[in-house]
């Protein structure tokens, strides 16, 4: 016993010795202790011990083959399908009885196989249930069809139909028509519209809100309708300029819709040129900003200054003053002054001739020539818009 304690600790310990000679090298006393068939290597310091096969067969054994001699073969997997509706990939099964084939990979009486191998990728078990869940998504899908078949009365029509076309009777109503559908082609409609009517309460709440958004669109286009552009004074085809051209300019075959005449009474004629240089105003303003002119085209007197005389053409300069401009800015027969206080009226204005707006909107439009002298008037009318605007 003292003997093999020791050459434990030669094995563990002794390695870095000088010592030329080992015990290993000469025959023990007595046969080592251990399993049946146990052995060493004496050239090799260190080493374990190595059992063999004789070794491990003489204890229990907790392998594969041990356990299928004790237990028997196991049973194949269990089926996707139901009994009722089970069968084969070939139609070979019987609807009764559930297939006993098994699966390879996953049972001990079967061969261990990675999960990429060909072998395990192309059995028979996958096959057979890629073919069951193949048929359970057919017959779901034919359910979902027939059941749309039941509660669709377009349905229900065309099946009589193809019924009494198949049974040789004619129908008036038909004649003409019992070639133009194809039975693919109900399948195909059948399919889509219970695919359809399969929505969601999110997609119902998504497609209520759009229809809602377009309502509230075309409301908004409809009520934001300009009446000056119908107006017949507006609309006067006499002026010749490229502003007030520009406002009219319609493709040749466009129908013109002349507003029908309004029973009112009648404006004195000073009046009546009052509201016509309010509405020439805005139109001008309104062909500014749409876009539609070419740079370096209008002449600065055509242009709409807040004045009474330079509405049409602008015959001088000492017409824009600020008494001038306060008269008709602040006028009380302006259209669109009764929902607006005159402050308001006021910063709108503003807004159209601050000099960063009118030197990138409406300056490259005007001739080159006369590019500083209308930039000069604009920042003047600004100036006056100011100080109305501090009296208020």
């Amino acid at each position: 016993m003292f003997t093999r304690v020791f050459t434990l600790f030669e094995l563990g310990f002794g390695r870095n010795q000088s010592s030329s000679t080992s015990i290993f090298l000469s025959s023990p006393p007595h046969p080592p202790l251990g399993f049946p068939g146990e052995s060493f290597n004496p050239r090799i310091p260190g080493a374990y011990p190595v059992i063999t096969t004789l070794a491990r067969l003489s204890h229990d054994c907790e392998t594969r083959e041990c356990d299928e001699d004790r237990q028997g073969p196991c049973s194949s997997p269990p089926s996707v399908l139901s009994e009722s509706t089970s069968a084969s990939a070939k139609g070979t099964s019987s609807p009764q009885h559930a297939s006993s084939r098994r699966m390879p990979g996953a049972y001990p009486d079967s061969i261990r196989l990675p999960s990429n191998s060909s072998i395990r990728r192309n059995s028979t078990w996958a096959e057979r249930r890629r073919a069951e869940e193949a048929l359970l998504r057919k017959m779901r899908r034919d359910e979902g069809v027939a059941s749309h078949k039941r509660r669709c009365r377009a349905c229900k029509w065309a099946n009589r139909q193809s019924s009494s076309t198949d049974a040789g009777v004619d129908d008036p109503h038909a004649h003409g028509t019992q070639h133009m559908h194809s039975p693919e082609r109900f399948a195909n409609q059948h399919r889509n519209a219970a695919r359809d009517n399969l929505k969601t309460p999110k997609e119902e709440h998504i497609y209520a809100r759009v229809r809602m958004r377009r309502a509230r669109r075309r409301a908004e286009m409809k009520a934001s309708h300009d009446p000056l552009e119908e107006d017949p004074v507006v609309r006067g085809h006499g002026s010749g300029t490229p502003l007030e051209e520009g406002s009219h300019r319609q493709a040749p075959d466009e129908i013109v819709f002349e507003p029908a005449p309004q029973t009112q009474p009648s404006l004195d004629p000073q009046q009546e040129a009052l509201m016509a240089c309010f509405r020439r105003y805005d139109l001008k303003w309104n062909t500014l900003k749409s876009g539609t002119l070419q740079a370096g085209t209008i002449a600065g007197e055509e242009l709409p200054w807040p004045v009474r005389e330079g509405t049409q053409y602008l015959q001088s300069l000492d017409a824009v003053n600020l008494a001038a401009v306060t008269e008709f800015i602040l006028h009380p027969e302006r259209p669109g002054s009764e929902n607006r206080a005159p402050r308001q009226r006021v910063k709108d204005e503003l807004v159209r001739w601050h000099p960063d707006r009118f030197d990138t909107l409406v300056l490259p439009l005007v001739l080159a020539s006369q590019a500083e002298g209308v930039k000069a008037l604009a920042q003047q009318v600004t100036v006056y818009l100011n100080e109305i605007l501090k009296d208020l």
